[in-house]
């Protein structure tokens, strides 16, 4: 088995987040006009918008459309936002704003606030922008004009340097400098201060929600460290620190990754905040200046960056295994198996058994109590014992560490049935008692079908055989064929979510077999131009197939599909 399979199979493992994830980059080498970028959106059409220090751009998924405007003061797009009726708003490091309209860059307004910054420049959920202009708020909608103005502070007079801005909940949450926090209901127009504990000094800050409460990540001036507060009823309470010191690491933006975690983006790499507020010790790209993170339609993370253009990560389920420094580096790939929810069981060509730990990704050998070399072209996990198999069947149990050899040869595939194991031949299928399979005694096999086959898997009681001749079912010692509109299914892979059971086939794509024994084409996956399937695997609410071509991953609830491989297709 090469790498690339073992990336595949490690990705049905359930992982939560992996230190070295499979991406593809997109930069100044394939197409990108410019490595430093600041941001990414997706509109409903699917294209992703991108803006960075030449400008804004559409990308396709192909090509590259650049949108400019005969106003601008220069080239750079520092920020974008998509509001409720799909419209494209951005705006540049000199302050000017700008909205795509029919297919062309349309210049609004400038304002006098002039800064990098992301956080003062919000859209709501009525389809306009909030823009500060250095001591109002300007509600601007989509045509360019100005629909409301909001007075940021108690003197009306007053130039103000803004340090963010957040829209949450029909209102604005700001930051003043130097610490004068506001809130601003714009249903009511009533502007309140948010008290400020005097231990605590705010300068500047991200704001991000969790848990339907709103928490504000802050850099605090006394401890030289980050620290995070919530605001609650319009004050303010401290949480407690992240061990960050902004001397040695800038934060660029914090966002939500999910409901109740999100992500930093540093200049170290991109970080992960857990529901616990908790940081993970291990980002993404570390070393890579991260400005920003999207998520699109389609569950593919967006990492900008500020020196090295875009990285697309397909599925943060997928890894690249560094295993060079393991005990695996010589040796060749050629099976595995989950053991249970902490390890991973890897077989190699030499014979070797290796242990993955799921929660540190760490590698080592299973070391057995005889000499012997086994050889492990399939494994098989029937907890609590590990079986190998290519010559004789092998069982190792980790706990006792107590080996066992059995007179049972060249076994494709093995399940457990009842109180008997069905075993797949080349040339049969047998089954053979639990009792008579300790005793080691193969003359007491029964063969099921005279035929060999490939794979087997038990479904609600019933044994489907993969077999060169065609599919079969197995019950309670009896069997029958399978067919698909009168033809015989050549099934190459099979998988089950427990109710229902996906076939990957050499002719006919994928096919779901029903409970009632009947073959139903999978039109689910409309888009899947290839027939034949090499491998197809569930895994929660995925289904993660490779063809001949590409890898895809379909979403059984959302019925989305995604390429891989190839994300463009």
């Amino acid at each position: 088995m090469k790498f690339w399979g073992l990336a595949f199979l490690l990705a049905l493992i359930g992982h939560t987040f992996a230190q070295h994830p499979n991406y593809y980059s997109i930069n100044d080498e394939n197409g990108l006009p410019v490595n430093e970028v600041y941001q990414v959106v997706q509109d409903k059409k699917g294209f992703i918008w991108i803006g960075c220090d030449i400008g804004l751009f559409r990308y396709d998924g192909f090509k590259f459309k650049a949108y400019k405007n005969e106003k601008q003061n220069g080239r750079s797009i520092s920020t974008i936002r998509i509001d409720e009726g799909d419209n494209i708003w951005c705006r540049n490091f000199t302050g000017q704003n700008f909205i795509v309209r029919k297919d062309s860059l349309h210049f609004i307004f400038s304002s006098s606030v002039k800064n990098t910054s992301q956080n003062n420049y919000v859209s709501d959920t009525k389809g306009s922008i909030w823009i500060f202009d250095g001591s109002h708020f300007k509600n601007i909608l989509p045509n360019g004009k100005q629909k409301k103005e909001i007075q940021a502070t108690e003197d009306p007079n007053e130039m103000t340097s803004l340090a963010f801005l957040r829209f949450y909940k029909q209102s604005l949450i700001y930051l003043i400098k130097p610490n004068r926090l506001y809130h601003i209901d714009l249903n009511e127009n009533v502007r309140t201060r948010i008290e400020i504990p005097r231990n605590i000094y705010i300068e500047s800050g991200f704001l991000f929600t969790h848990s339907d409460s709103i928490y504000l990540f802050n850099f605090s001036n006394t401890h030289d460290k980050y620290e995070i507060l919530k605001l609650q009823k319009d004050k303010m309470t401290f949480v407690k620190s992240i061990g960050f010191d902004k001397k040695q690491m800038r934060i660029y933006e914090i966002l939500n990754k999910s409901e109740n975690t999100h992500w930093v983006c540093t200049s170290n790499g991109a970080y992960v905040l857990d529901s616990l507020m908790n940081l993970n010790s291990n980002p993404l790209f570390p070393g890579k200046n991260i400005s920003y993170v999207f998520r699109d339609r389609e569950d593919l993370f967006w990492f900008t960056t500020l020196q090295d253009g875009i990285f697309v990560i397909p599925s943060l389920d997928i890894m690249r295994y560094d295993y060079l420094n393991s005990n695996l580096s010589e040796d060749n790939l050629t099976a595995i198996s989950i053991y249970d929810k902490k390890k991973i069981i890897i077989g190699t060509h030499s014979g070797s058994l290796f242990e993955l730990n799921r929660q540190n990704n760490q590698i080592s050998k299973i070391h057995y109590p005889t000499i012997k070399t086994i050889s492990t072209k399939k494994i098989y996990t029937l907890y609590p014992n590990i079986y190998a198999s290519h010559g004789p069947l092998t069982r190792f149990d980790p706990t006792s560490n107590k080996i066992n050899h059995f007179s049972f040869y060249n076994i494709r595939d093995m399940i457990e049935y009842k109180d008997s194991f069905i075993f797949l031949y080349p040339e049969n299928i047998q089954i053979i008692s639990k009792n008579s399979f300790e005793k080691n005694q193969r003359s007491d096999a029964k063969a099921i079908i005279p035929l060999g086959g490939r794979e087997v898997i038990s479904h609600r009681g019933e044994v489907i055989l993969s077999l060169n001749d065609g599919l079969f079912s197995y019950r309670e010692g009896s069997t029958k064929k399978i067919q698909f509109k009168g033809e015989s299914i050549f099934a190459t892979s099979m998988t089950s979510d427990g109710d229902r059971l996906f076939l990957g086939t050499l002719n006919h794509g994928i096919l779901e077999y029903t409970h009632n024994g009947y073959l139903l084409k999978f039109n689910q996956i409309a888009r899947l131009k290839e027939k034949e399937i090499k491998l197809i695997k569930h895994a929660g609410d995925h289904l993660w197939i490779c063809t001949n071509l590409s890898l895809y991953r379909f979403n059984l609830k959302t019925k989305e599909l995604v390429n891989i491989s190839n994300p463009t297709v």
